[in-house]
């Protein structure tokens, strides 16, 4: 057995040399066509990849995370230097970013929270036992009086599950969350640079816009990608020149470099 695998491995090399320049010209085919294919290749690290899937509570959240939300949460925070958020122009900016994080690709209309969205509402029931639901924010009414305003400081303050969670203590802040649909496959590049987008477009003096969660930290490291492209560069240049250097024949490094680069391709 092991003659005729020695015999069949001879026989392989006489053929390949014997025909040089068909091989030479079949493996340049190859190479050319899956370098087509390299623009394709995405290359990224999935948080659901760290957990271990067959856990029962990792398939639990599986299940649900679509209904209760997952890891993927975009965290946005509008947040004003002089008095609070209670004025008709903080208010209509904080309406207009909300929905501008919830136009964001990706984004579970239903998981968005804002003191302005639709899902955040004030809920009472009247001495016949009837439920009333109201938004808190009305934009087909953004001029609200003093009093209206007012009023609706005192709303925020009595509900628990806005005072201190979507708006500070301090009302000098309010916050957006938005939960991302992990199954559909999530463009972290995209969602960064139209949600910077939406943070330029509202922008103004006395007003700060934070962002944070993984979304946004991907999207960070994103916008580093030519820099590391470049550093990769010059490392590759540095290792080719001390090569050359030390052996002296620039054929004996370009060589074996060559071949690396068309296996790996």
């Amino acid at each position: 057995m092991r003659h005729r695998f020695t015999h069949a491995v001879h026989q392989l090399e006489n053929v390949a040399f014997e025909f040089p320049r068909a091989i030479l010209a079949a493996i340049l085919l190859v190479t050319v066509f899956f370098a087509f294919k390299l623009p394709g290749l995405q290359v990224y690290s999935a948080f659901e990849d760290l957990l271990p899937q067959n856990h029962p509570y990792i398939k639990l959240h599986n299940e649900i995370r679509g209904s209760f939300g997952g890891a993927s949460q975009i965290v946005v925070a509008l947040e004003v230097d002089k008095g609070d958020i209670f004025t008709n122009e903080t208010l209509s900016r904080l309406h207009r970013l909300t929905q501008g994080v919830d136009s964001l690709p990706g984004v579970n209309h239903n998981q968005v929270a804002s003191l302005t969205h639709r899902t955040v509402r004030k809920i009472w029931l009247t001495e016949s036992g009837e439920m009333i639901s109201r938004l808190y924010y009305d934009p087909t009414q953004p001029k609200l009086s003093v009093e209206e305003l007012d009023t609706l400081r005192k709303d925020v303050k009595a509900n628990p599950r806005v005072y201190g969670l979507l708006v500070s203590p301090d009302l000098k802040s309010a916050m957006i969350k938005a939960q991302l649909n992990e199954a559909d496959g999530i463009d972290y590049a995209r969602i960064f640079s139209e949600l910077q987008a939406v943070r330029a477009s509202e922008a103004a003096e006395g007003v700060r816009i934070h962002a944070a969660g993984n979304p946004v930290l991907i999207g960070w490291v994103y916008t580093y990608l030519p820099q590391i492209i470049q550093i990769f560069l010059y490392t590759l240049g540095l290792m080719v020149a001390l090569l050359v250097i030390y052996f002296r024949r620039l054929y004996g490094v370009l060589l074996p470099l060559l071949g690396i680069t068309l296996s790996s391709i």
